[in-house]
């Protein structure tokens, strides 16, 4: 409705083409930090799983020794 009140004013809607792209913008920083943040807790949790393996491979190779 605004468009076309805009349109018929003579204005452009210029302005709220803006104002979608900064919103865009805006939600898609905000898509990348929750990815880099889960990605990041992923791989930290990957090597906590990995370090906790490690470490009972060794135990068991020292009580087998």
């Amino acid at each position: 409705m605004d468009s076309v009140k805009d349109s018929m004013q003579g204005y452009s809607n210029f302005k709220k083409c803006i104002e979608a792209e900064e919103k865009l913008n805006v939600a898609l920083r905000y898509v990348l930090v929750i990815a880099v943040r889960m990605t990041r807790d992923c791989i930290c949790r990957m090597l906590y799983a990995i370090t906790v393996q490690c470490d009972v491979k060794g135990k068991v190779r020292a009580a087998i020794n």
